[in-house]
């Protein structure tokens, strides 16, 4: 256990930033409302832990290192979870399925292997024990991530304090209820807005409403704004197919670049003089529509 304390304690602080800047990129490429954060599990912690789930040599702690990618919108948390698939090396995941009847918290934790760019930057010893070479990723929405930090802190932690307390627990799980139903109503009401600005031929605020990405910059050239087929053919297009396409494009997030790339993809307007080198990335990533 002290060389384990030793290998923590003096842990480079690159090592988690070099995760989060792995997980961020395709996320920033793809424009998406989200927030990363990560950490390293301290010893202490490590150490309770060990002594609960009793880790040995078959069973390995697998969360030394966790991310945490939180989503603006309940929609994108399918999106992260399929982006984190294709770049990691897959252990396990963890999720918790919906039921018709019941309200419970929802858990998607993914673990993965540890990227070799990374663990080539870690003692080997730190895994010659009860410690897998692996780190986990939360996904959540900023909805649910307050409500499973005061539960996991005030009742997960608190062994045996809730046992006795039926209704407490019920009411505290009502309270994540209400915040479930928050996360499919602000996307309901962006869906709203865009549809009226679709109606109004309001392009620009129709594209943030609709697609709900980080543009850089709202300028639309005449060509688009001029063309209300095409408009229409854009908004028809499915919210998670194109943004999941844009992960893999390294492009200033305009609107611009944003409809030439839904027109080479989805719309297919020959009109559409789009520049060569968005048609040679497509290419040369495989994106399919």
């Amino acid at each position: 256990m002290d060389i384990i304390e030793e290998q923590i304690f003096n842990m480079p602080e690159t090592v988690i930033k070099s995760l989060i800047s792995i997980i961020e990129t395709p996320l920033k490429n793809a424009g998406l409302y989200v927030r990363v954060f990560g950490r390293v599990k301290n010893y202490l912690s490590l150490k309770k832990k060990y002594e609960v789930k009793k880790y040995n040599s078959q069973k390995k702690l697998q969360d030394l290192f966790g991310v945490r990618i939180t989503a603006y919108f309940k929609d994108d948390v399918k999106i992260c979870k399929d982006i984190m698939t294709k770049i990691f090396q897959v252990d396990n995941i963890s999720e918790d399925h919906k039921e018709a009847s019941t309200f419970k918290p929802e858990r998607l934790n993914i673990v993965c292997k540890l990227p070799e760019t990374i663990k080539k930057d870690l003692d080997d010893v730190l895994f010659n024990s009860y410690i897998d070479d692996t780190f986990e990723i939360q996904i959540r929405t900023v909805f649910s991530e307050g409500w499973h930090e005061v539960e996991h802190d005030l009742r997960y932690k608190c062994n045996g304090e809730w046992d006795d307390e039926i209704e407490t627990s019920r009411t505290l799980n009502g309270i994540y209820a209400t915040l479930i139903t928050c996360d499919w109503a602000i996307i309901k009401l962006f869906d709203d807005r865009a549809y009226h600005k679709y109606r109004h031929e309001n392009w620009s605020s129709m594209l943030r409403n609709k697609f709900r990405i980080k543009f850089i910059d709202t300028k639309i050239d005449d060509e688009f704004l001029e063309n209300k087929k095409f408009m229409k053919e854009v908004f028809k297009i499915n919210r998670g197919k194109i943004v999941s396409n844009l992960t893999s494009l390294d492009f200033p997030l305009t609107m611009n670049n944003f409809l030439h790339i839904a027109n080479v993809l989805y719309v297919m307007d020959n009109n559409i003089n789009t520049p060569t080198m968005i048609k040679k990335a497509i290419m040369r990533n495989n994106i399919k529509p």
